[in-house]
C-alpha cells in the first residue's frame, strides 16, 4: 500500500523528517492512488530540495499585526496576510498545496513579510472589521507602512497564486512607464537594470532579454558588483538561461560572495526544479543537465542524488523498466533505514513490476520497512508482495497483523480484509 501520509522521500536526505502531506488521499491497495501517481516524482523532488540547505516553502512571521509592520519597515518587505479560518476548505488547501512550495516560498519569503491571522481567534475579529474581510480566504498585500495594496479572495494554484503575488509589489503604473521608455529607445544602464527587475517581479518572460541587455552594458568586473551578482541569482531559476550559465561559469566568485552553501543550493534548487519538465517532455537531455548540474554542486551526494532523480523520472513517465533496475542498483548501493520510502518503491513493484528475481528484492523491501516502522501500510504491502511471490502462508500472518494495527489506530483496512480474503479462497 502507497503511504498515504507520507511523501516519497530521498533515504538519508530529508532534514528533521520532513514529508509531503497529500489531502483526502484514499489508502486502497488495488487501485494507484489518482493525486499520489500525478504528485509523487513532484513530492521527490520537494525532498531531494530540502536537502540542499534552502527551506522550503513560506515562512510565516509569529507576532502582532504591528509587530509586523515593524518588522516589515526594519526590512524593507512588503506584507502578506492569509485571513483564513479552521473550518474553511479552501484555507486547508492553501495551507497544504501552496504555501510549502519551493518556488512559493522563495518568492514570498524574499519579498514579504508573511503572516497568517485566524479571523476568529485573537486580534482576528478585530482585524476582520478593520479590513473588512467577508469570505475566506482573503488574502491581502500591504505596503511596509501597512497600507493596503492588493487583495484577493479564495484559494489559487502555485502559478495564479504568485501572478496575484506579484500584483502585490508592482507598481503597474510605473511598469507601464518604463515599458514606453524603452520603446522610446531608453538603454541608460541604470534603467535597464531596475526595467529587467521589474518585469521578473512581475513574471514577464522578457525580463530575462532586457537582463542580457543591461549585462553587455557592464564591463570585467563591472558584471559582478554586489548589485549585479543579486541581480544574477533572482535570474538563475532556469537551467537553459544566461544568468545559470553566469552562476556556474563564476562560481567561485559568487562562493566568496555569499557561501558555498547558498550557491550550491540555488543550483540544486534550480536544477530540481527542471525536473517535472523532463518528465512532460520526456527529454533524457534535460536530464543529463539537470543531473550534472546536481553532482557539480554537491560531489559528496551528486552519484547518490542522481539515483534519486533517475527514479523520480522514470516513474513520472512510466517506464518500469528502468524504474526497476534503477531502484535496485540505488537499494543496493546506498542503504535506506527511510521506512516510508523503501516501502513506496516495493508497492511500485507490486504493482508494475512482474520479475520474479526483482520483486524478491522488493519483498525484503517491504519486510525492512516493517521493521524499521511497524504500521499498517507497509505490513499491507508486504502482505501483498508475499502473496504475488506464492508465499500464501505467511501472506495471510502478515495481512492479519496488518488488519490488527489498523483496527488499533481506527484506520480503514477495507483493502487489507479484501486481499485477505483472496489469499483465504485461493
Amino acid at each position: 500500500m502507497q503511504e498515504g501520509n507520507v511523501g516519497i522521500q530521498g533515504p538519508e536526505l530529508l532534514q528533521k523528517g520532513k514529508s509531503i502531506n497529500f489531502e483526502e488521499q484514499t489508502r486502497s491497495n488495488h487501485m494507484y492512488t489518482t493525486v499520489l501517481k500525478q504528485f509523487a516524482a513532484a513530492a521527490l523532488v520537494l525532498s531531494l530540495a530540502m536537502s540542499a540547505s534552502f527551506a522550503a516553502g513560506m515562512d510565516f512571521f509569529h507576532g502582532t499585526w504591528d509587530e509586523a509592520v515593524e518588522e516589515a519597515q526594519k526590512e524593507g518587505k512588503f506584507i502578506f496576510v492569509d485571513c483564513y479560518t479552521t473550518w474553511c476548505g479552501p484555507c486547508k488547501k492553501m495551507a497544504k498545496q501552496v504555501f510549502p512550495r519551493d518556488e512559493v516560498g522563495a518568492f514570498m519569503n524574499k519579498n514579504f513579510i508573511n503572516v497568517k491571522v485566524d479571523m476568529e481567534k485573537g486580534e482576528g475579529p478585530t482585524l476582520k472589521g478593520k479590513w473588512g474581510v467577508s469570505a475566506y480566504p482573503t488574502m491581502i498585500f500591504f505596503n511596509s507602512a501597512g497600507e493596503e495594496v492588493h487583495r484577493f479572495k479564495g484559494a489559487r494554484k502555485v502559478a495564479d497564486f504568485l501572478t496575484e503575488a506579484r500584483k502585490g509589489i508592482m507598481d503597474v503604473n510605473q511598469l507601464a512607464e518604463f515599458d514606453e521608455k524603452y520603446e522610446g529607445g531608453e538603454r541608460n544602464p541604470a534603467f535597464l537594470y531596475k526595467y529587467a527587475n521589474m518585469l521578473k517581479m512581475a513574471g514577464s518572460n522578457r525580463a530575462e532579454m532586457i537582463l542580457d541587455e543591461y549585462m553587455n552594458t557592464q564591463s570585467g568586473e563591472e558584471k559582478f558588483t554586489r548589485d549585479n551578482m543579486d541581480l544574477i541569482l533572482d535570474f538563475a531559476d532556469d537551467l537553459n538561461s544566461n544568468s545559470f550559465k553566469v552562476l556556474q561559469d563564476n562560481k567561485d566568485k559568487f562562493v566568496e560572495v555569499y557561501s558555498a552553501e547558498k550557491i550550491n543550493g540555488l543550483i540544486q534548487q534550480t536544477a530540481y526544479g527542471s525536473l517535472q519538465k523532463a518528465i512532460d517532455a520526456k527529454d533524457a537531455n534535460l536530464m543529463k543537465t539537470i543531473k550534472s548540474a546536481v553532482k557539480s554542486a554537491d560531489p559528496d551526494k551528486g552519484e547518490e542524488k542522481n539515483y534519486q532523480l533517475d527514479i523520480a523520472y522514470y516513474k513520472g513517465i512510466e517506464d518500469w523498466n528502468n524504474y526497476a533496475k534503477t531502484a535496485v542498483k540505488y537499494l543496493k548501493k546506498y542503504e535506506s533505514k527511510n521506512a516510508s520510502y523503501l516501502n513506496n518503491l516495493a508497492w511500485d513493484f507490486f504493482q508494475h513490476v512482474d520479475n520474479a528475481k526483482m520483486l524478491k528484492k522488493a519483498e525484503q523491501w517491504a519486510k525492512l520497512s516493517t521493521e524499521i516502522d511497524d504500521q499498517h501500510f507497509n505490513n499491507d504491502t508486504y502482505a501483498n508482495l508475499l502473496f504475488k511471490n506464492g508465499k500464501d502462508a505467511e501472506a495471510i500472518l502478515v495481512a492479519e497483523k496488518a488488519i490488527t494495527i489498523a483496527k488499533y489506530e481506527k484506520r480503514d483496512f477495507s483493502a487489507t480484509q479484501k486481499l485477505l480474503d483472496e489469499i483465504l479462497t485461493n
